[in-house]
C-alpha cells in the first residue's frame, strides 16, 4: 500500500494544481512552444501553472536523467508561505511515469516533504521519499529559487537500498 501511495503522490499533486486554473489553458509569449499558463481565480491558490517545461526543467537521480518531456505544475499558498512543486513525465525511453513532487515552506526555503517516484517499462522502478518534519529522516533536501526556477538537490533513501544524490529543477515560469 505504501508503495502505491507514493507512487501516486507526484501525479495527485500535479493533478490537483491543474485543476485549480481556467479550463481554457492560454499560451503565455515567451514560453517554450505548447506551454501554457493558467491563471488561478482571485480565491484560488495565489499562481498555478501547467506547463511543458522549459529546457532548464529536469529530474535527476544518480546522475541520470530521467524526464525528456515533463510537465511542471507549481502553485505557491496566497500569503506565499509555502510551494508545491510537481513534475510529471509520462513515457520516457525507460519508464512508463516519472514523477516528483516537493512542498516548501517559503520563508525560509525548507522542504517539508519530498518524493521521487518512476516506474513501468525497462527501468528499474525508483521510490524515493524525504520527510523534512520527522526528526532523523535519513538524507537531506535543499531548495533554492533563482527567479521563477526551484532548484531542489541533496541525498535521500529510497525504499530498498543506500542514499542517492538527486537534483530536481523547476522552472515554474
Amino acid at each position: 500500500m505504501r508503495s502505491r501511495l507514493f507512487f501516486a503522490l507526484p501525479c495527485a499533486a500535479l493533478v490537483a494544481l491543474t485543476a485549480c486554473g481556467s479550463s481554457a489553458p492560454t499560451t503565455t509569449p515567451g514560453t517554450t512552444e505548447g506551454a501554457a499558463t493558467t491563471s488561478a481565480p482571485a480565491s484560488a491558490p495565489a499562481t498555478t501553472t501547467g506547463a511543458a517545461a522549459s529546457g532548464t526543467s529536469k529530474l535527476v537521480v544518480d546522475g541520470k536523467n530521467l524526464v525528456s518531456k515533463p510537465a511542471i505544475s507549481c502553485s505557491s499558498s496566497d500569503n506565499n508561505a509555502s510551494t508545491v512543486i510537481a513534475i510529471v513525465d509520462m513515457g520516457t525511453a525507460d519508464y512508463q511515469m516519472v514523477g516528483a513532487s516537493a512542498a516548501i515552506e517559503t520563508a525560509d526555503n525548507k522542504v517539508t516533504m519530498f518524493s521521487i517516484n518512476a516506474g513501468g517499462g525497462s527501468g528499474t522502478p525508483i521510490k524515493i521519499n524525504y520527510n523534512g518534519r520527522m526528526p532523523g529522516e535519513p538524507g537531506s533536501v535543499t531548495a533554492t529559487k533563482s527567479g521563477n526556477v526551484w532548484t531542489l538537490t541533496g541525498e535521500a533513501k529510497p525504499e530498498d537500498g543506500p542514499l542517492v544524490p538527486f537534483e530536481v529543477v523547476a522552472d515554474c515560469s
